[in-house]
């Protein structure tokens, strides 16, 4: 039985993080940045969260 003094709260889709390189969908944060799976394998491990210019 539903209460209708306290409706239900409304489910809210929170947006997939965007890689912070290449703004791709889906990525992880590693470090202080989101960053996806291709990027990282690129980049590699080393240095996710670092500036690689």
């Amino acid at each position: 039985m539903s209460d209708p003094s306290h409706p239900p709260t409304p489910v809210v889709e929170q947006p997939e993080p965007a890689c912070e390189r290449c703004g791709k969908p889906g990525a992880s944060k590693f470090g202080d940045e989101f960053i996806c799976d291709d990027c990282y394998v690129v980049c590699g491990s080393c240095c996710a969260g670092e500036d690689a210019a």
